[in-house]
């Protein structure tokens, strides 16, 4: 039985709510939770703790009716005592939509940031939910801008790049593979003497080197006001590198270019 079809009520009426079409990855609300969050002493909960307050947030701050949430996965850290007199703010950010072809529904993944009236953060965690969707299998299909590190993104990417001047003079010379990893999405681009000449979950070789980061972390670089990967990368808790540090190192030009292209690709506009 789709969630659809689980979720209508007596008069058999589909339910009213958000469906899955009506958010999109890069999408921000903050809002305040109503009620004190228990904290937990162990320092990560547990994923039963995580959901339970995960889901107080979502819908004590009114973004989701408890009635059409069906969780799929929680992942949940504390960082700090958290405050129990007062309200603490969270903000929210979509980090992942993908349709469920097998029901008529569509699956949604949010990042939570939880701060103190001082603007530390206390908490943070993600939750995947399964929401209805007003078309089916058949409808349109999600779109790949911000489907980040998917095969289907990377082709994309790899159109984009076809016409980078900045990429091509970058790689004129190289001959390797660049990973591109978000979660458990990845995608590899392999590239020779300027063109991406193939794209494929994973290649013969592997990667010369893989760029790994959260899906949070990909969303803000893809959609903030500028790109600072190398600043991120530079941090060391945002983006990991694995393979060859020196071909990571000398092609710090075309990674810069591929990052230009991909938010282009993301927000609709020239690199």
């Amino acid at each position: 039985m789709s969630v659809e079809a689980q979720q209508r009520d007596s008069s058999g009426a589909p339910p009213s709510g958000p469906h899955f079409e009506d958010f999109s990855v890069g999408q921000r609300i903050a809002t305040a939770a109503r009620r004190p969050l228990e904290p937990d002493g162990s320092g990560t909960a547990t994923a039963t703790a995580g959901a339970t307050t995960f889901l107080g947030l979502v819908t004590d701050g009114g973004l989701l009716p408890a009635s059409l949430l069906r969780v799929l996965e929680t992942r949940w850290q504390n960082f700090a005592p958290v405050p129990t007199d007062g309200p603490v703010e969270a903000t929210f950010t979509v980090i992942g939509c993908r349709r469920v072809l097998a029901e008529h529904a569509g699956s949604v993944q949010w990042h939570a940031q939880v701060r103190d009236r001082q603007g530390r953060t206390v908490q943070e965690g993600s939750i995947e939910v399964l929401l209805p969707a007003r078309s089916g299998a058949d409808g349109a299909a999600d779109p790949t801008e911000r489907a980040f590190c998917s095969r289907p993104w990377g082709e994309a990417l790899a159109r984009r790049l076809a016409d980078d001047e900045a990429f091509r003079s970058a790689t004129a010379t190289w001959d390797g593979t660049i990973g591109l990893r978000a979660g458990t999405d990845q995608v590899q681009l392999r590239v020779y003497r300027g063109r991406v000449i193939e794209v494929a979950g994973r290649t013969p070789l592997g990667a010369t080197f893989t760029l790994e980061a959260p899906g949070q972390v990909w969303t803000d670089l893809m959609t903030g006001p500028s790109n600072d990967f190398f600043r991120r990368a530079m941090s060391g808790d945002s983006f990991t590198v694995t393979g060859n540090a020196y071909e990571y190192l000398r092609m710090s030009k075309a990674l810069m270019a591929l990052i230009d292209a991909a938010r282009a690709l993301a927000t609709g506009t020239r690199a």
